[in-house]
């Protein structure tokens, strides 16, 4: 029976020595180990581990360790002082297999955790323990043969990642991330509840175990989230996760509104009603590389479709990527590249994408946009896609109306009828050229080159020459808008609009044109065209040469508008040997005037409207008639003059056969002030003097006729008085001409025997009328005072 009592004993002694032990665990002060274990943790690190709170363990066949108010000090260069930063800390570890040195986690619980990931201004992450020395004498005391965890928990997690190249930060919230090993396979499940930017975002699925991430070893993956209305998968694994090495996944993305996910992001992306794009992961933590990309967005009258790879996905480099995109409205895509583009009614754009972040080119590049009647197509390439460098681009447009591209780029512009043009689009974002330029416009053709110069303030340069300009079209819309424009001012009892002129689009461009035409054509009447020149600096705007002949007509002047407040402007023309009579019938205007006329004008002044402008004028107008008919001529000082002295003087046969006609203005301040005012025609010889204010659009005239005949009732003096828009008409019998007809000889002035501003402007031949011989009649007597 002495080995029952031996037996007994060592139960007992066993017992006795496991309550010894667990006694001891219970009562032994594990603070006494915070030394210790912060001096392994920094001789591994080289960062100083803080223990602030108790280490309490649970005994049991799987002892639960606690720690709490754990931080673990970040980099020397960092921002903060810890990188980590722990409430509370719990492990469960199986003590059996510890028996093996193999570190079994049953769990492992984290809550209240800061995290902070950053680098510094070269790239080193605070991650990169380098101060540590591995070989340090605690690691030598146990070295696990293998290290397992069943579950892990992680609540209330803050991660932040910052930038110190980029200088900016990310912040991600983990309300909850569940780990849990399966309970067959070689899987675990993953789940992750976070928030970023105030959107929740959930990721789920099976992962490896934590024993071959730790391992180094092969970690698949299988996971999918939502985001934002975005659903993502990504199915693949990883040889070297913790290293990020071997990395092979097929990424997918899959939603609705790609918008709500760039505003996550910060970046513009394009309102859709669906999207989905794969790609294939490849590469490492160095370099990865996108694979087999293929995506679409459709949805908002936009359908695009990209495919391609990426070469390093982490520098961005080795872009080579296809893309087309079709839809309606081409404004759409300013969401996605932030410039602002015309609405159109349909479009297609594809081309290849190829280089890096910083040095992209577009290549094999066609576009085609439709809006009414109107196309676009331009073909060819951009060198710098992100300077806007090397662009060579072959354009061609067309459609039935010029007028619809001013609905593109928001102008109005006129009818003119159908277009085609073509040419070449070479240059930069500084300086784009039009080469090889030519168009056809109605029935008229140009063809030359241009140039816009981005200072500044932009430069437009052009050079066109033109075998024909046809004005018929242009004529039809100004008479349109004529029509409109007078029922305005009539409505305004006005005859000058006090609309602004757009004098500040002058000081937002500048301009060199030269217009070159062989022809100029306005109905059927034909022109020679010689040159325009057209300059604007600074704005100062010049037309220094403006010529053209009709028949034996010969047109020249020049206009100068120099900024200000208000704007000052200069014009000058004369028109000489004009047979007024052809010209109204080719175009249409009237075929009841036969009148060989020369028209000279001289002026200044400054305003921003046509009516401020008459108000400051200073300059004066002449006008000599030959032999001719010239009806109505009675409504060159007032509007339906002709039409209420008819009551006074009556109808004439002949008083319409114009032998001579004299007429000439000076101007001053707006008053417009007659210096010659004659008429001879077959009934009698006409005579007036008087002004008008061209501020108030007032008139004050007398008009005296002679007749030829004493049966003609063409006698009675006639008073015009009021608005030039509705006069008055008036006998007064009283009244005498300040300067009589026998003084107009005066007014021939130099060799040419022309009136002042034909002499002032270099007029070329003497008039046939004979303002000598007219002054000869004697028709009326100096004014009495």
């Amino acid at each position: 029976m002495r080995w029952k009592w031996i037996v007994g004993i060592g139960v007992l002694l066993i017992v006795i020595l496991i309550a010894g032990v667990y006694v001891y665990l219970r009562t032994y002060d594990y603070n006494k180990l915070k030394p210790s274990v912060t001096q392994m943790v920094e001789d591994a690190t080289g960062r100083e581990l803080h223990l602030g709170g108790e280490i309490n363990l649970a005994i049991g066949l799987t002892p639960s360790l606690v720690v709490t108010d754990v931080a673990f000090a970040n980099a020397a260069w960092g921002s903060q002082p810890q990188m980590i930063k722990i409430r509370r800390l719990e492990a469960q570890v199986r003590l059996i297999p510890l028996l093996f040195k193999n570190v079994e986690l049953k769990h492992i619980g984290l809550a209240d955790v800061d995290v902070l990931l950053e680098t510094d201004s070269k790239g080193q992450g605070n991650w990169d323990f380098t101060g540590g020395d591995r070989s340090a004498k605690g690691f030598g005391l146990f070295e696990p043969a293998q290290i397992d965890i069943d579950s892990i928990r992680i609540e209330n997690l803050n991660l932040a990642f910052r930038s110190g190249k980029a200088g900016s930060e990310k912040r991600f919230t983990v309300a909850r991330l569940d780990v849990a090993k399966q309970a067959t396979g070689d899987f675990q499940a993953l789940d992750l509840r976070t928030e970023y930017k105030g959107r929740p975002a959930v990721l789920t699925g099976t992962t490896g175990l934590i024993r071959n991430l730790l391992a180094h070893r092969r970690f698949p993956l299988q996971l999918s989230g939502k985001l934002a209305n975005t659903t993502v998968r990504i199915n693949g694994e990883i040889d070297d996760a913790l290293n990020l090495q071997g990395i092979g996944a097929e990424i997918r993305l899959t939603g609705k509104n790609l918008e709500v996910l760039g505003h996550v992001f910060d970046i513009q992306l394009p309102k859709t009603q669906a999207f989905d794009v794969t790609a294939h992961l490849k590469g490492s933590k160095d370099s990865m590389r996108l694979d087999q990309i293929k995506g679409s967005l459709s949805g908002s009258g936009i359908d695009l479709a990209v495919s391609g790879s990426l070469d390093n996905l982490i520098t961005f480099s080795g872009i080579n990527l296809k893309l087309k995109s079709s839809g309606n409205d081409l404004a759409l895509i300013q969401s996605v590249i932030g410039e602002k583009l015309p609405t159109t009614d349909q479009f297609e754009i594809q081309g290849q994408l190829t280089g890096s972040s910083e040095a992209l080119a577009l290549n094999e590049a066609r576009a085609t946009a439709r809006r009414g009647s109107m196309s676009l197509t331009l073909s060819g390439g951009v060198d710098q896609l992100l300077t806007f460098k090397g662009i060579h681009l072959t354009l061609k447009a067309s459609g039935k109306e010029v007028s619809e591209i001013g609905q593109l780029v928001e102008m109005k512009l006129p009818e003119l009828g159908p277009f085609n043009a073509s040419g070449k689009l070479s240059g930069s974002a500084k300086a784009i050229s039009l080469t090889a330029f030519s168009a056809v416009i109605d029935q008229s053709d140009f063809k030359g080159l241009a140039k816009l110069e981005f200072f500044k303030r932009p430069k437009i340069t052009l050079r066109l020459e033109s075998s024909v300009i046809d004005f018929t079209a242009l004529m039809k819309t100004l008479e349109n808008d004529k029509q409109k424009s007078d029922h305005h001012n009539r409505q305004k009892r006005l005859l000058f609009s006090d609309d602004p002129l757009p004098f500040d689009v002058l000081s937002n461009v500048d301009a060199d044109i030269l217009l070159k035409a062989r022809n100029m054509r306005a109905k059927d009447a034909q022109f020679k065209f010689g040159r325009l020149t057209l300059k604007l600096e600074d704005g100062n705007l010049r037309v220094d040469k403006l010529e053209a002949t009709y028949k034996e007509t010969k047109i020249s002047g020049n206009l100068h508008i120099r900024p200000g407040s208000p704007p000052q402007v200069a014009i000058n023309f004369i028109v000489q040997n004009l047979d007024l009579g052809n010209l109204l019938k080719e175009t249409g205007v009237s075929d009841q005037v036969r009148a060989i006329v020369d028209i000279a004008a001289e002026g200044k002044s400054s305003g921003d409207s046509v009516h401020s402008l008459m108000a400051e004028l200073e300059g004066s107008i002449g006008a000599v008639m030959g032999e001719g008919y010239l009806n109505k001529y009675l409504n060159l000082i007032a509007i339906n003059l002709s039409q209420k002295v008819i009551r006074f003087w009556g109808r004439h046969k002949n008083g319409d056969q114009i032998k001579c006609a004299v007429v000439q203005f000076d101007i001053k301040k707006g008053i417009a002030e007659s210096q010659a005012f004659v008429f001879d025609t077959e009934a009698g010889i006409l005579t007036g003097e008087g002004q008008i204010n061209l501020s108030s659009e007032e008139v004050n005239f007398l008009l005296v006729p002679k007749p030829n005949y004493p049966s003609l009732s063409l006698s009675t003096k006639l008073r015009v008085k009021g608005k030039i828009m509705d006069p008055k008409v008036r006998p007064d019998n009283l009244a005498l001409l300040k300067t009589g007809a026998e003084m107009l000889s005066s007014l021939a002035i130099g060799p040419l025997g022309l009136l002042s501003p034909f002499v002032h402007l270099g007029a070329f031949k003497k008039h046939p009328c004979d303002i000598k011989s007219i002054g000869q009649l004697g028709l009326s007597i100096p004014a009495k005072e």
